[in-house]
């Protein structure tokens, strides 16, 4: 506060501000001792009591005296008249006379007013003071105003003599006459409620004297704040700061009002000063507090600087409520608490007596809430009070009445009594209705509303169709129940519904506003969608499927597509587009095509047709056209064979089968490193196979011969030499560009030496990597000593870095900035790690062991399983991320984000750009010249580009389900299980849980679900018999499947005349005679037997012998003994049972002989016999063998030729040059078709 805010508005009727501000300045000379001047000739004069009044003098001089100002009736006088008043301080010029106001000294109980008149001629613009000195004492500026004003007013607490002045013109400046200019020094006091909020002071309007801040009736703690703000030129000069209660003459402190040891007292200072402190009021130990309005005190601060006195005071009334007068009221009823509606009066009343009778007197007070302090109502003096109109802002005041007898100080307080105010209630109404709207298809709608009420309402979003009348609610999460808003009237709610569709046209939205007067809802008007159509590239819904005939028959390809119309289709062969009718000729392929928009006909097609890739672009001239997968192959066999046809289901999965694109087969789990030259081959290492194998740029895969040891990481360097890390021979080979291959390091025997080539000693090395001088990093002993070697091109092997404990990383990159990057494993998982030259590590991005999908900065990253990692064109680091199925780009400085893949359910992975890409599980990864990347996903081949397209280099994900349909749009589970054929060449196939039909045109439906099935096999009669692990059953042609033997649910070896009581271990293979006896092989506990069902369900072992070792022995019944039953089971044309078997001795496979008396026979032993799935009868007497890729025939004198097929070289590949995988059914067909089950497919072999 300055000495300006101090006296601002003291005139004219202005509101006081915080305190009133007392200056004095010693007066030069003189004496404290000397007599007063006598009493001047009265010029006006008038007695006051206690009820107050006003004293007029001479030239406007007024005296106000507020009622109980003084205790007593005192004649006051005023006259113009300055004898025996102090000199007029140095600097200052007085605008007006001195007036003395007698008695001089009189005190007052109360602060009272005194106005004199100022000349604002004589003022000339200069701001003037109202000044006030004793006799003989010092001259104290009480009032000022920064204009020149006909009079100023001030309140006093004491009389003497008054005039106003202004600061002279002619002050040199620091003169000290400049210095007693009252602007020079500036003390301030503020008092604090207990919010914080400094009290307003506020004027009797009366007698313009300053009111008590507050009533204190309990005891209270106040926080005030003192600041003392120095003259610029007083350097040096020695304050003194003091606080009190009481002032007269000096300042002192009073019982009752205790200041905290913050409070200055007697404080000597150099320096300004900003202090706050607290007061703690007592009102049982101030006083006079007891009385009827208890005592008026100041609180005071002091400042003392040289020649000047600053004296500021805040009054505040005390009054003690603890001690209740003699003979005071008594409440009866007091004041209860008021509940209204806003606007609405509230009422408050009391009822007090008194005995003896006598007249009582009210006066309410009222607080604005529990934690303020209470402060009189204007004119509430009556035993009612009623508050009108109510507003929101009257919530929670509390009000008391102070009950006393008239004239006396026996008074009474109630107890608070408190105000709620509530809002009125109002219907809801929509400030804006939603608007109706016209969308494309395929985008999303939002309709928005705005609604008012009293409580604000809730919002709910309902719906109803075109043409309907009935609206029913949404409770999706994009259109969601509003609540209502937190504060004001006032609720917004959007309802956003989408993507829509041209059926959605017409349909309409309303919002229902609700609130506690409108429960059941205000509609808003109704908006309508508009849905009209998207422009939409092609977009194909079914890709062209894979088809199959013979030289000079036909093939009739078709795809399916949507996209705004109309869709030209132009269909290609190998690449190379087709005419839309007429002959063609395309490379080896030639024959006559029908192109009809959607559909392909070839007819009269050549054997160089076999394996040709048909593919379509779709196109509407909206970017981009759509381009069919290239899975649908043409396979033309020559009529009478050999070749393989699909009937039904789907090819692919994993293998190790080499070829072009889908035909060839990756196992899973095979990439363990990849790595690619400066021709685009990527080599890659099958640690599954025992082989490295290369794909051309264009998708060719081939083989390497060499059989290898646990085969891991692949380095090339730049003349095109491939490393392998031969983990379990403990070495690196070299594979050159001419086929040599060497050892390049490493003895062959494990161990940690350095030395040159085949004279160092590694340690089951795994990942590989080269850097930009040629140096191979070999990374070595992954959990149990990880370390890193390094290979000079001239083969000498160092140790570059050592992990510390079982740390490490389980792949490494080579940077262009000379340090190796790997991946965290153990503590560190989840972590992309730096390795440089001197040996520091760091973590460039991930949180050790803090799996997640984040993309992010350093620690802030996350990522889940990585597998592998690779430099990018672009310098940046690319990690595979394995359990998130997606390829994650790292910068050097850690930034992740994901480029490819996406973290979907359920897997299917597909090609696409960005995150619209699918993978199955990305693990190894390598760099091609031109900047692609190439990625091993589980049994796939992956190609991302620079631009980040993904594409599917080799390999065919295997389609599975249970969808029938006709060919290729059919699916079956895998394993797939046995096939029978019907009479009329219907092949009934076992799949898993259900048993599926597929027709000879390969139209397949679902006989029967929720029956378990792996085998099943035609029966002596029209029917079936069906295996599961542990049960076998009868079935009709029509799917009626009886329990015949076994336990579905539980495996063991129990032989039993009622089949139901008998129980099997692990059932291998199924064969059934012309009695109907069924023939079962089983093991359990390594232990092999065969056993039969006769038609009745007895079940007895037919040969071997239950818990028997495993070995070859042939004899008779119980005599014999069996090695491994692989599966396979059959009759011959003579009515013996055909047995596959396998030793565990010497790993050969065996065909066994059982005669209807159960001896048991070798047929073959070994050679190049396979072990055999499933066995099936041929037209000419010889058996047919199911393998493992294998398919070979087995004549009645034991000679075994294969068919088809190379033995574990899995991959179907349909053609004239078949291959198979694992075969797990065979049935023949009247016309020496072979119908047979592999991968997820239903195949059709025909043989020379």
């Amino acid at each position: 506060m300055t000495a300006r805010n101090a006296f601002a508005g003291m005139h004219h009727g202005r509101a006081l501000l915080a305190a009133v501000w007392l200056m004095t300045l010693a007066a030069c000379g003189g004496s404290d001792d000397a007599p007063p001047p006598p009493p001047p000739p009265a010029q006006g004069s008038a007695t006051v009591g206690a009820a107050g009044g006003f004293v007029d003098g001479p030239d406007g001089v007024r005296l106000g005296l507020p009622p109980e100002a003084t205790a007593s009736a005192v004649t006051f006088r005023i006259a113009r008249d300055s004898s025996g008043a102090p000199a007029v301080p140095e600097g200052v010029d007085l605008v007006s006379a001195i007036y003395a106001i007698t008695p001089h000294g009189q005190e007052f109980n109360l602060p009272v007013s005194v106005r004199v008149p100022s000349s604002p001629s004589l003022a000339a613009g200069r701001a003037t003071f109202l000044m006030k000195a004793s006799p003989g004492g010092r001259w104290a500026v009480i009032g000022t105003d920064t204009a020149a004003v006909t009079s100023l007013q001030a309140s006093i607490g004491s009389l003497s003599y008054f005039a106003v002045g202004v600061c002279s013109n002619n002050l040199p400046p620091g003169s000290i006459g400049a210095q007693n200019c009252p602007t020079s020094n500036v003390l301030r006091f503020d008092l604090f409620t207990d919010g914080g909020t400094p009290f307003p002071v506020s004027q009797d309007t009366t007698f313009g004297a300053i009111q008590p801040v507050v009533l204190i009736t309990t005891p209270t703690t106040l926080t005030g704040r003192i600041t003392w703000t120095r003259a610029p030129l007083s350097l040096g000069r020695i304050d003194r700061l003091d606080t009190g209660s009481r002032f007269a003459g000096s300042l002192t402190r009073q019982a009752g009002i205790a200041w905290s040891s913050e409070a200055p007292d007697g404080l000597e200072v150099t320096q300004n000063v900003d202090r706050t402190f607290t007061i703690t009021v007592t009102p049982s130990q101030v006083a006079g507090a007891g009385g009827l309005n208890g005592v008026v005190r100041p609180l005071w601060v002091q400042a003392q600087a040289g020649p000047w006195e600053y004296l500021l005071q805040i009054p505040i009334q005390v009054r003690d409520i603890s001690a209740t007068p003699p003979n005071a009221p008594v409440i009866s009823t007091p004041p209860a608490n008021v509940g209204v509606v806003e606007g609405q009066p509230a009422a408050f009343s009391v009822v007090a007596t008194i005995s003896p009778a006598a007249t009582l007197s009210y006066r309410w007070l009222r607080r604005s809430d529990a934690s303020a302090s209470f402060a009189p109502i204007a004119g509430a003096t009556q035993a009612g009070y009623t508050l009108t109109p109510t507003t929101l802002a009257d919530n929670g005041a509390q009000f008391q009445v102070e009950v006393c007898v008239q004239g006396t100080t026996r008074c009474v307080t109630s107890a608070p009594a408190t105000l709620t105010v509530t809002r009125a209630t109002m219907v809801p109404s929509f400030a804006m209705q939603p608007a109706n709207l016209a969308v494309s298809a395929g985008q999303t709608a939002s309709f928005t509303a705005v609604a008012t009420g009293v409580p604000a309402p809730s919002i709910r979003w309902q719906t109803a169709a075109a043409g309907s009348t009935t609206f029913t609610d949404l409770t999706t999460t994009a259109c969601p129940q509003t609540p209502a808003a937190a504060s004001g009237d006032s609720t917004t709610a959007t309802c956003t519904v989408g993507p829509v569709a041209i059926g959605d046209t017409g349909r309409r939205y309303r919002a229902l506003a609700i609130n506690a007067v409108a429960a059941p809802g205000v509609p808003s008007n109704e908006a309508t969608l508009t849905v009209t159509p998207a422009p939409a590239a092609p977009s194909i819904t079914t890709q062209p499927a894979p088809q199959s005939t013979t030289v000079g028959g036909s093939a009739t390809f078709s795809v399916a597509a949507t996209g705004t119309a109309p869709l030209a289709y132009t269909w290609r062969l190998n690449g190379t587009a087709l005419p839309g009718a007429g002959s063609f000729t395309i490379g080896a392929c030639s024959g006559t095509v029908s192109a009809s928009g959607a559909s392909l006909t070839l007819t009269g097609l050549g054997a160089g047709c076999n394996s040709a890739t048909v593919t379509v672009v779709i196109a509407n001239g909206i970017n981009p056209d759509a381009t069919s997968d290239g899975v649908a192959r043409l396979t033309v066999v020559p009529a009478g064979g050999p070749g393989l046809a699909l009937l039904a289901g789907a090819i692919g999965g994993q293998g190790l089968l080499d070829g072009a694109g889908s035909e060839a087969r990756v196992q899973i789990g095979a990439f363990n490193g990849i790595a690619v030259d400066g021709a685009g081959t990527a080599y890659f290492s099958d640690s599954i196979g025992g082989r490295l194998r290369k794909v051309t740029a264009a998708g060719v895969a081939t083989t390497l011969p060499n059989e290898l040891r646990s085969p891991s990481g692949v380095a090339v360097d730049s003349a095109g030499n491939a490393y392998v890390a031969e983990s379990a021979n403990h070495r690196i080979l070299r594979f050159a560009p001419d086929g040599s291959v060497s050892v390049w390091a490493g003895s062959g025997v494990q161990g940690s030496v350095d030395g040159i080539g085949t004279q160092a000693r590694l340690s089951n090395p795994t990942a590989l990597t080269i850097d930009v001088n040629g140096n191979l990093f070999v990374l070595q002993d992954v959990f149990s000593a990880p370390r890193i070697r390094r290979i000079s091109p001239t083969q000498e092997v160092t140790t570059f870095f050592v992990f510390a404990g079982t740390d490490g990383v389980s792949a490494i990159a080579a940077g262009s900035d000379g340090n190796l990057y790997g991946l965290g494993i153990r503590s560190m998982l989840q972590t992309v790690q730096r390795i440089t030259p001197s040996g520091v590590t760091s973590v460039v991005a991930g949180s050790a062991e803090q799996r997640g999908n984040v993309d992010g900065t350093g620690a802030a990253a996350r990522f889940q399983d990585p597998g592998g990692l690779a430099f990018g064109a672009d310098g940046h680091l690319y990690v595979t991320d394995s359990n998130n199925f997606t390829v994650r780009r790292v910068t050097l400085a850690g930034a992740v984000t994901t480029v490819s893949g996406a973290p979907a359910f359920p897997l299917v992975p597909g090609d696409g750009t960005g995150t619209a890409g699918r993978y199955e599980f990305p693990s190894a990864i390598g760099r091609a010249p031109n900047g692609d990347l190439i990625i091993g996903d589980a049994s796939t081949l992956r190609r991302l580009s620079p631009s980040f397209v993904l594409t599917t280099l080799i390999g065919q994900r295997l389609a599975t389900g249970t969808v029938d349909g006709s060919g290729t749009s059919a699916r079956f589970r895998v394993p797939l299980g046995g096939v029978a054929l019907d009479a009329s060449g219907n092949a009934y196939v076992a799949d898993l849980d259900r048993i599926r039909v597929v027709t000879p045109a390969g139209a397949v439906s679902t006989l029967v679900t929720q029956q378990p099935a792996k085998l099943i096999v035609r029966d002596a009669g029209s029917g079936f018999v069906i295996a599961s692990d542990t049960a076998v059953w009868r079935m009709t042609a029509t799917g009626v499947a009886t329990l015949l033997a076994g336990d579905p649910q539980f495996a063991d070896y129990v032989d039993a005349a009622v089949g139901t009581d008998a129980r099997f271990g692990f059932i291998r293979g199924l064969a059934v005679d012309a009695g109907g006896n069924v023939f079962v092989a089983e093991t359990i506990n390594q232990n092999a037997t065969l056993r039969r069902i006769t038609p009745g369900g007895a079940v007895t072992t037919w040969a071997g012998a239950k818990d028997a070792p495993p070995e070859i022995l042939d004899g008779t019944g119980g005599a014999a003994r069996f090695g491994f039953l692989v599966g396979g089971l059959a009759f011959d044309a003579t009515g013996d049972l055909m047995v596959a078997d396998f030793s565990t001795s010497t790993g050969a496979a065996l065909l066994r002989r059982i005669t209807p008396q159960g001896m048991v026979s070798t047929v073959v032993n070994g050679g190049v016999l396979q072990p055999a799935l499933t066995l099936a009868l041929a037209a000419d007497g010889s058996l047919l063998a199911g393998g493992d890729a294998t398919l070979q025939r087995i004549t009645p004198s034991g000679s075994v030729t294969t068919l088809v097929g190379t033995p574990l070289l899995r991959g179907v590949k349909l053609g004239s040059a078949p291959n198979l995988s694992l075969v797990s059914g065979l049935a023949v067909r009247p016309n020496g078709r072979i119908v047979l089950t592999s991968e997820a497919a239903v195949l059709e072999l025909t043989l020379p």
